[in-house]
């Protein structure tokens, strides 16, 4: 009497190994596409957050201005008041009320936008800001004569850019 032995034989186990691979791979590839989809979303969902909260912290402090004070470009850090056109900011400064009132300055320091508030110390609003836009309002005005500002800002996380735009129109400009 002989007795066959019953076992998985070298060739058939390297097709299994083969077709496992195979189904693996397709597996794999679905779930790190998926996520770095949920990644990127997560960017678009952080950026649209902070975006929003600093549109509407400099929509609150800029709309009770009375005048702007001071512009300064980014690229050759001068003052640029007697400008009528849009340029890259580095910091602006708002004048509260008429007569010696309150400085609000916002300033951008790297990717860092700062808020200072008259002489206090900053205040941190976000730190994924690369550009802030401003225009005076109405165009071709200069932004001491402007009545109010179009703002424009960018935020960038990794590789993930969101734009908001604002137009903010100074309240106490017209109590003169």
């Amino acid at each position: 009497m002989t007795v066959k032995k019953k076992g998985i034989t070298l060739i058939e186990l390297i097709i299994a190994m083969a077709i496992l691979f195979i189904v693996l791979s397709v597996i794999s590839s679905f779930f790190f596409t998926n996520y770095k989809t949920l990644n990127l979303v997560n960017k678009d969902l952080e950026l649209q957050s902070q975006g929003e909260k600093v549109i509407n912290f400099m929509v609150d402090n800029i709309i009770d201005g009375y005048s702007v004070l001071e512009v300064v470009d980014i690229a050759d850090d001068k003052d640029k008041k007697a400008e009528s056109k849009e340029i890259s900011i580095k910091r602006l400064s708002i004048q509260r009320l008429k007569a010696g009132g309150e400085k609000y300055k916002f300033e951008l320091e790297g990717n860092a936008l700062n808020f200072y508030k008259g002489e206090e110390g900053k205040k941190e609003i976000c730190n994924d800001v690369s550009t802030i836009i401003l225009t005076p309002l109405p165009l071709k005005k200069s932004f001491i004569d402007c009545k109010g500002v179009r703002i424009e800002i960018k935020l960038k996380l990794d590789k993930v850019e969101k734009k908001f735009v604002n137009e903010i129109y100074l309240r106490n400009k017209e109590i003169n």
